[in-house]
């Protein structure tokens, strides 16, 4: 190796170790000398503030498919006409001719007056197995009867309970067509879909029809039917004439005779002539409570009715402010009040367990034992005079408000307890 090669070499070697030491010492000073500063951030990073802004609204709901009510055949004209004679007070007979070689009909169909209420809800629910279960003869069928969706900010709320409604019980769900309500004419909407559902074609006379039903009626979701008696009562009256059944009430305006609403039914030739032969007066005067109103569509058609008051059998739960007010007795057809789950179980317990063959009499003994009261035998005898008294009055076991708290008071001041 030359002179020269070796003073390049040794210069190289030098230059290498002289590299390799200042690495060294930068790697020591970095980590005995942390970092105290923040960098500054790199300004095309910040993100640049806006003023708040509102979220924007969500997607509007999909709209809920409700689906149309299921069409029934029924006739497109009336079947119902009035005779052309009347009698001394200017009734007429209505005229409902049906072929004899029709098929036996059901004896009725009842429309529960419902809304999608929470509380509503909460009735169905022992509504519907009390029917099913109850009803032996399977001649009378319920179904639920709502208005449609109102036209307001609950709308889709209450088209989906609806939809529900229909999805889970399909059978026995009606969804009226006009908005939901109480007095502006879903009891005329109720009788117009019962009179469609009411017929089915002759099996073998052309152009024939052949109704389905005896009768039809409406009642609500606070009332308790017992179905069998209801069947046996509805097939022990006449039917030369119609008839429109119930609780009848009397008073202002004009003192009309009425149906109070907890429970009344038509025969299905009465409701064929109020909805269609006398339909367009009726649909003009729709509007109204819903029990007053249909009794004055009765007394509007001219016709001969046999009224059918009971208030034995179609009564409130004994503590309604109400005159139709009742002990519950083997002779109940149907308790209304029923507002809340005391009532219900009170109606379910009395009326279907506890009433069978039970008089009024015991009915006053098992209404003291609900209350605690216990009195001795003579001191009963001097109370149960004064309900019969009291039942005599009211012409069966109908105890009105201020008798009901005569009686208790006398239970009360000869309790033992």
């Amino acid at each position: 190796m030359s002179r020269v090669d070796r003073l390049v070499y040794a210069a190289l070697l030098l230059a290498a170790t002289l590299l390799v030491f200042l690495n060294s010492a930068s790697v020591a000073s970095n980590q005995k000398q942390p970092i105290t500063t923040v960098p500054e951030p790199h300004h095309d990073l910040v993100v640049e503030q806006k003023p708040h802004q509102p979220s924007p609204p969500p997607p509007p709901a999909k709209e809920v498919p409700l689906k149309p009510s299921p069409k029934f055949q029924s006739p497109s004209n009336s079947l119902a006409s009035r005779s052309t004679a009347a009698d001394n007070h200017g009734k007429h007979s209505l005229l409902f001719p049906t072929s004899s070689s029709c098929p036996k009909p059901k004896t009725a169909l009842i429309g529960v007056i419902t809304v999608t209420d929470p509380n509503n809800s909460m009735r169905r629910q022992y509504l519907r197995p009390t029917y099913s279960q109850s009803n032996s003869s399977s001649e009378i069928d319920f179904v639920f009867v709502f208005g449609g969706p109102k036209n307001n900010q609950d709308n889709n709320i209450q088209k989906e309970s609806l939809y529900l409604e229909q999805l889970l019980y399909p059978n026995d769900t009606v969804i009226l067509p006009n908005p939901e309500n109480m007095n502006d004419g879903k009891t005329f909407d109720w009788f117009a879909e019962a009179r469609n559902r009411a017929y089915t074609p002759h099996p073998t006379e052309k152009d024939a029809w052949c109704p389905r039903y005896k009768y039809i009626g409406k009642t609500d979701d606070d009332t308790l039917v017992h179905v069998d008696r209801l069947n046996a009562f509805l097939k022990s009256l006449q039917e030369k004439d119609p008839n429109y059944i119930g609780t009848m009430y009397t008073g202002p305006p004009n003192w009309l005779h009425y149906m109070t609403g907890s429970l009344y039914i038509l025969s299905t030739s009465l409701v064929e002539y109020i909805t269609m032969t006398d339909r367009e007066w009726v649909f003009e005067n729709r509007i109204g409570h819903e029990d007053l109103t249909t009794g004055r569509w009765v007394n509007h058609t001219g016709v001969y009715v046999n009224w059918v008051s009971d208030r034995a059998k179609f009564h409130d739960q004994v503590d309604s402010p109400f005159y139709y007010s009742a002990f519950t007795t083997g002779e109940t057809v149907s308790v209304h009040w029923n507002k809340d789950i005391h009532h219900f179980y009170t109606a379910v317990r009395e009326l279907y367990f506890e009433s069978e063959g039970v008089t009024a009499r015991e009915a006053v003994r098992h209404y003291a034992k609900t209350k605690g009261w216990v009195l001795t035998e003579s001191d009963w005898e001097g109370v149960l005079k004064q309900v019969d008294t009291f039942l005599v009055a009211n012409g069966g076991p109908g105890i009105a408000q201020n008798e009901l708290r005569a009686i208790e008071q006398l239970l009360q001041e000869k309790s033992i307890n």
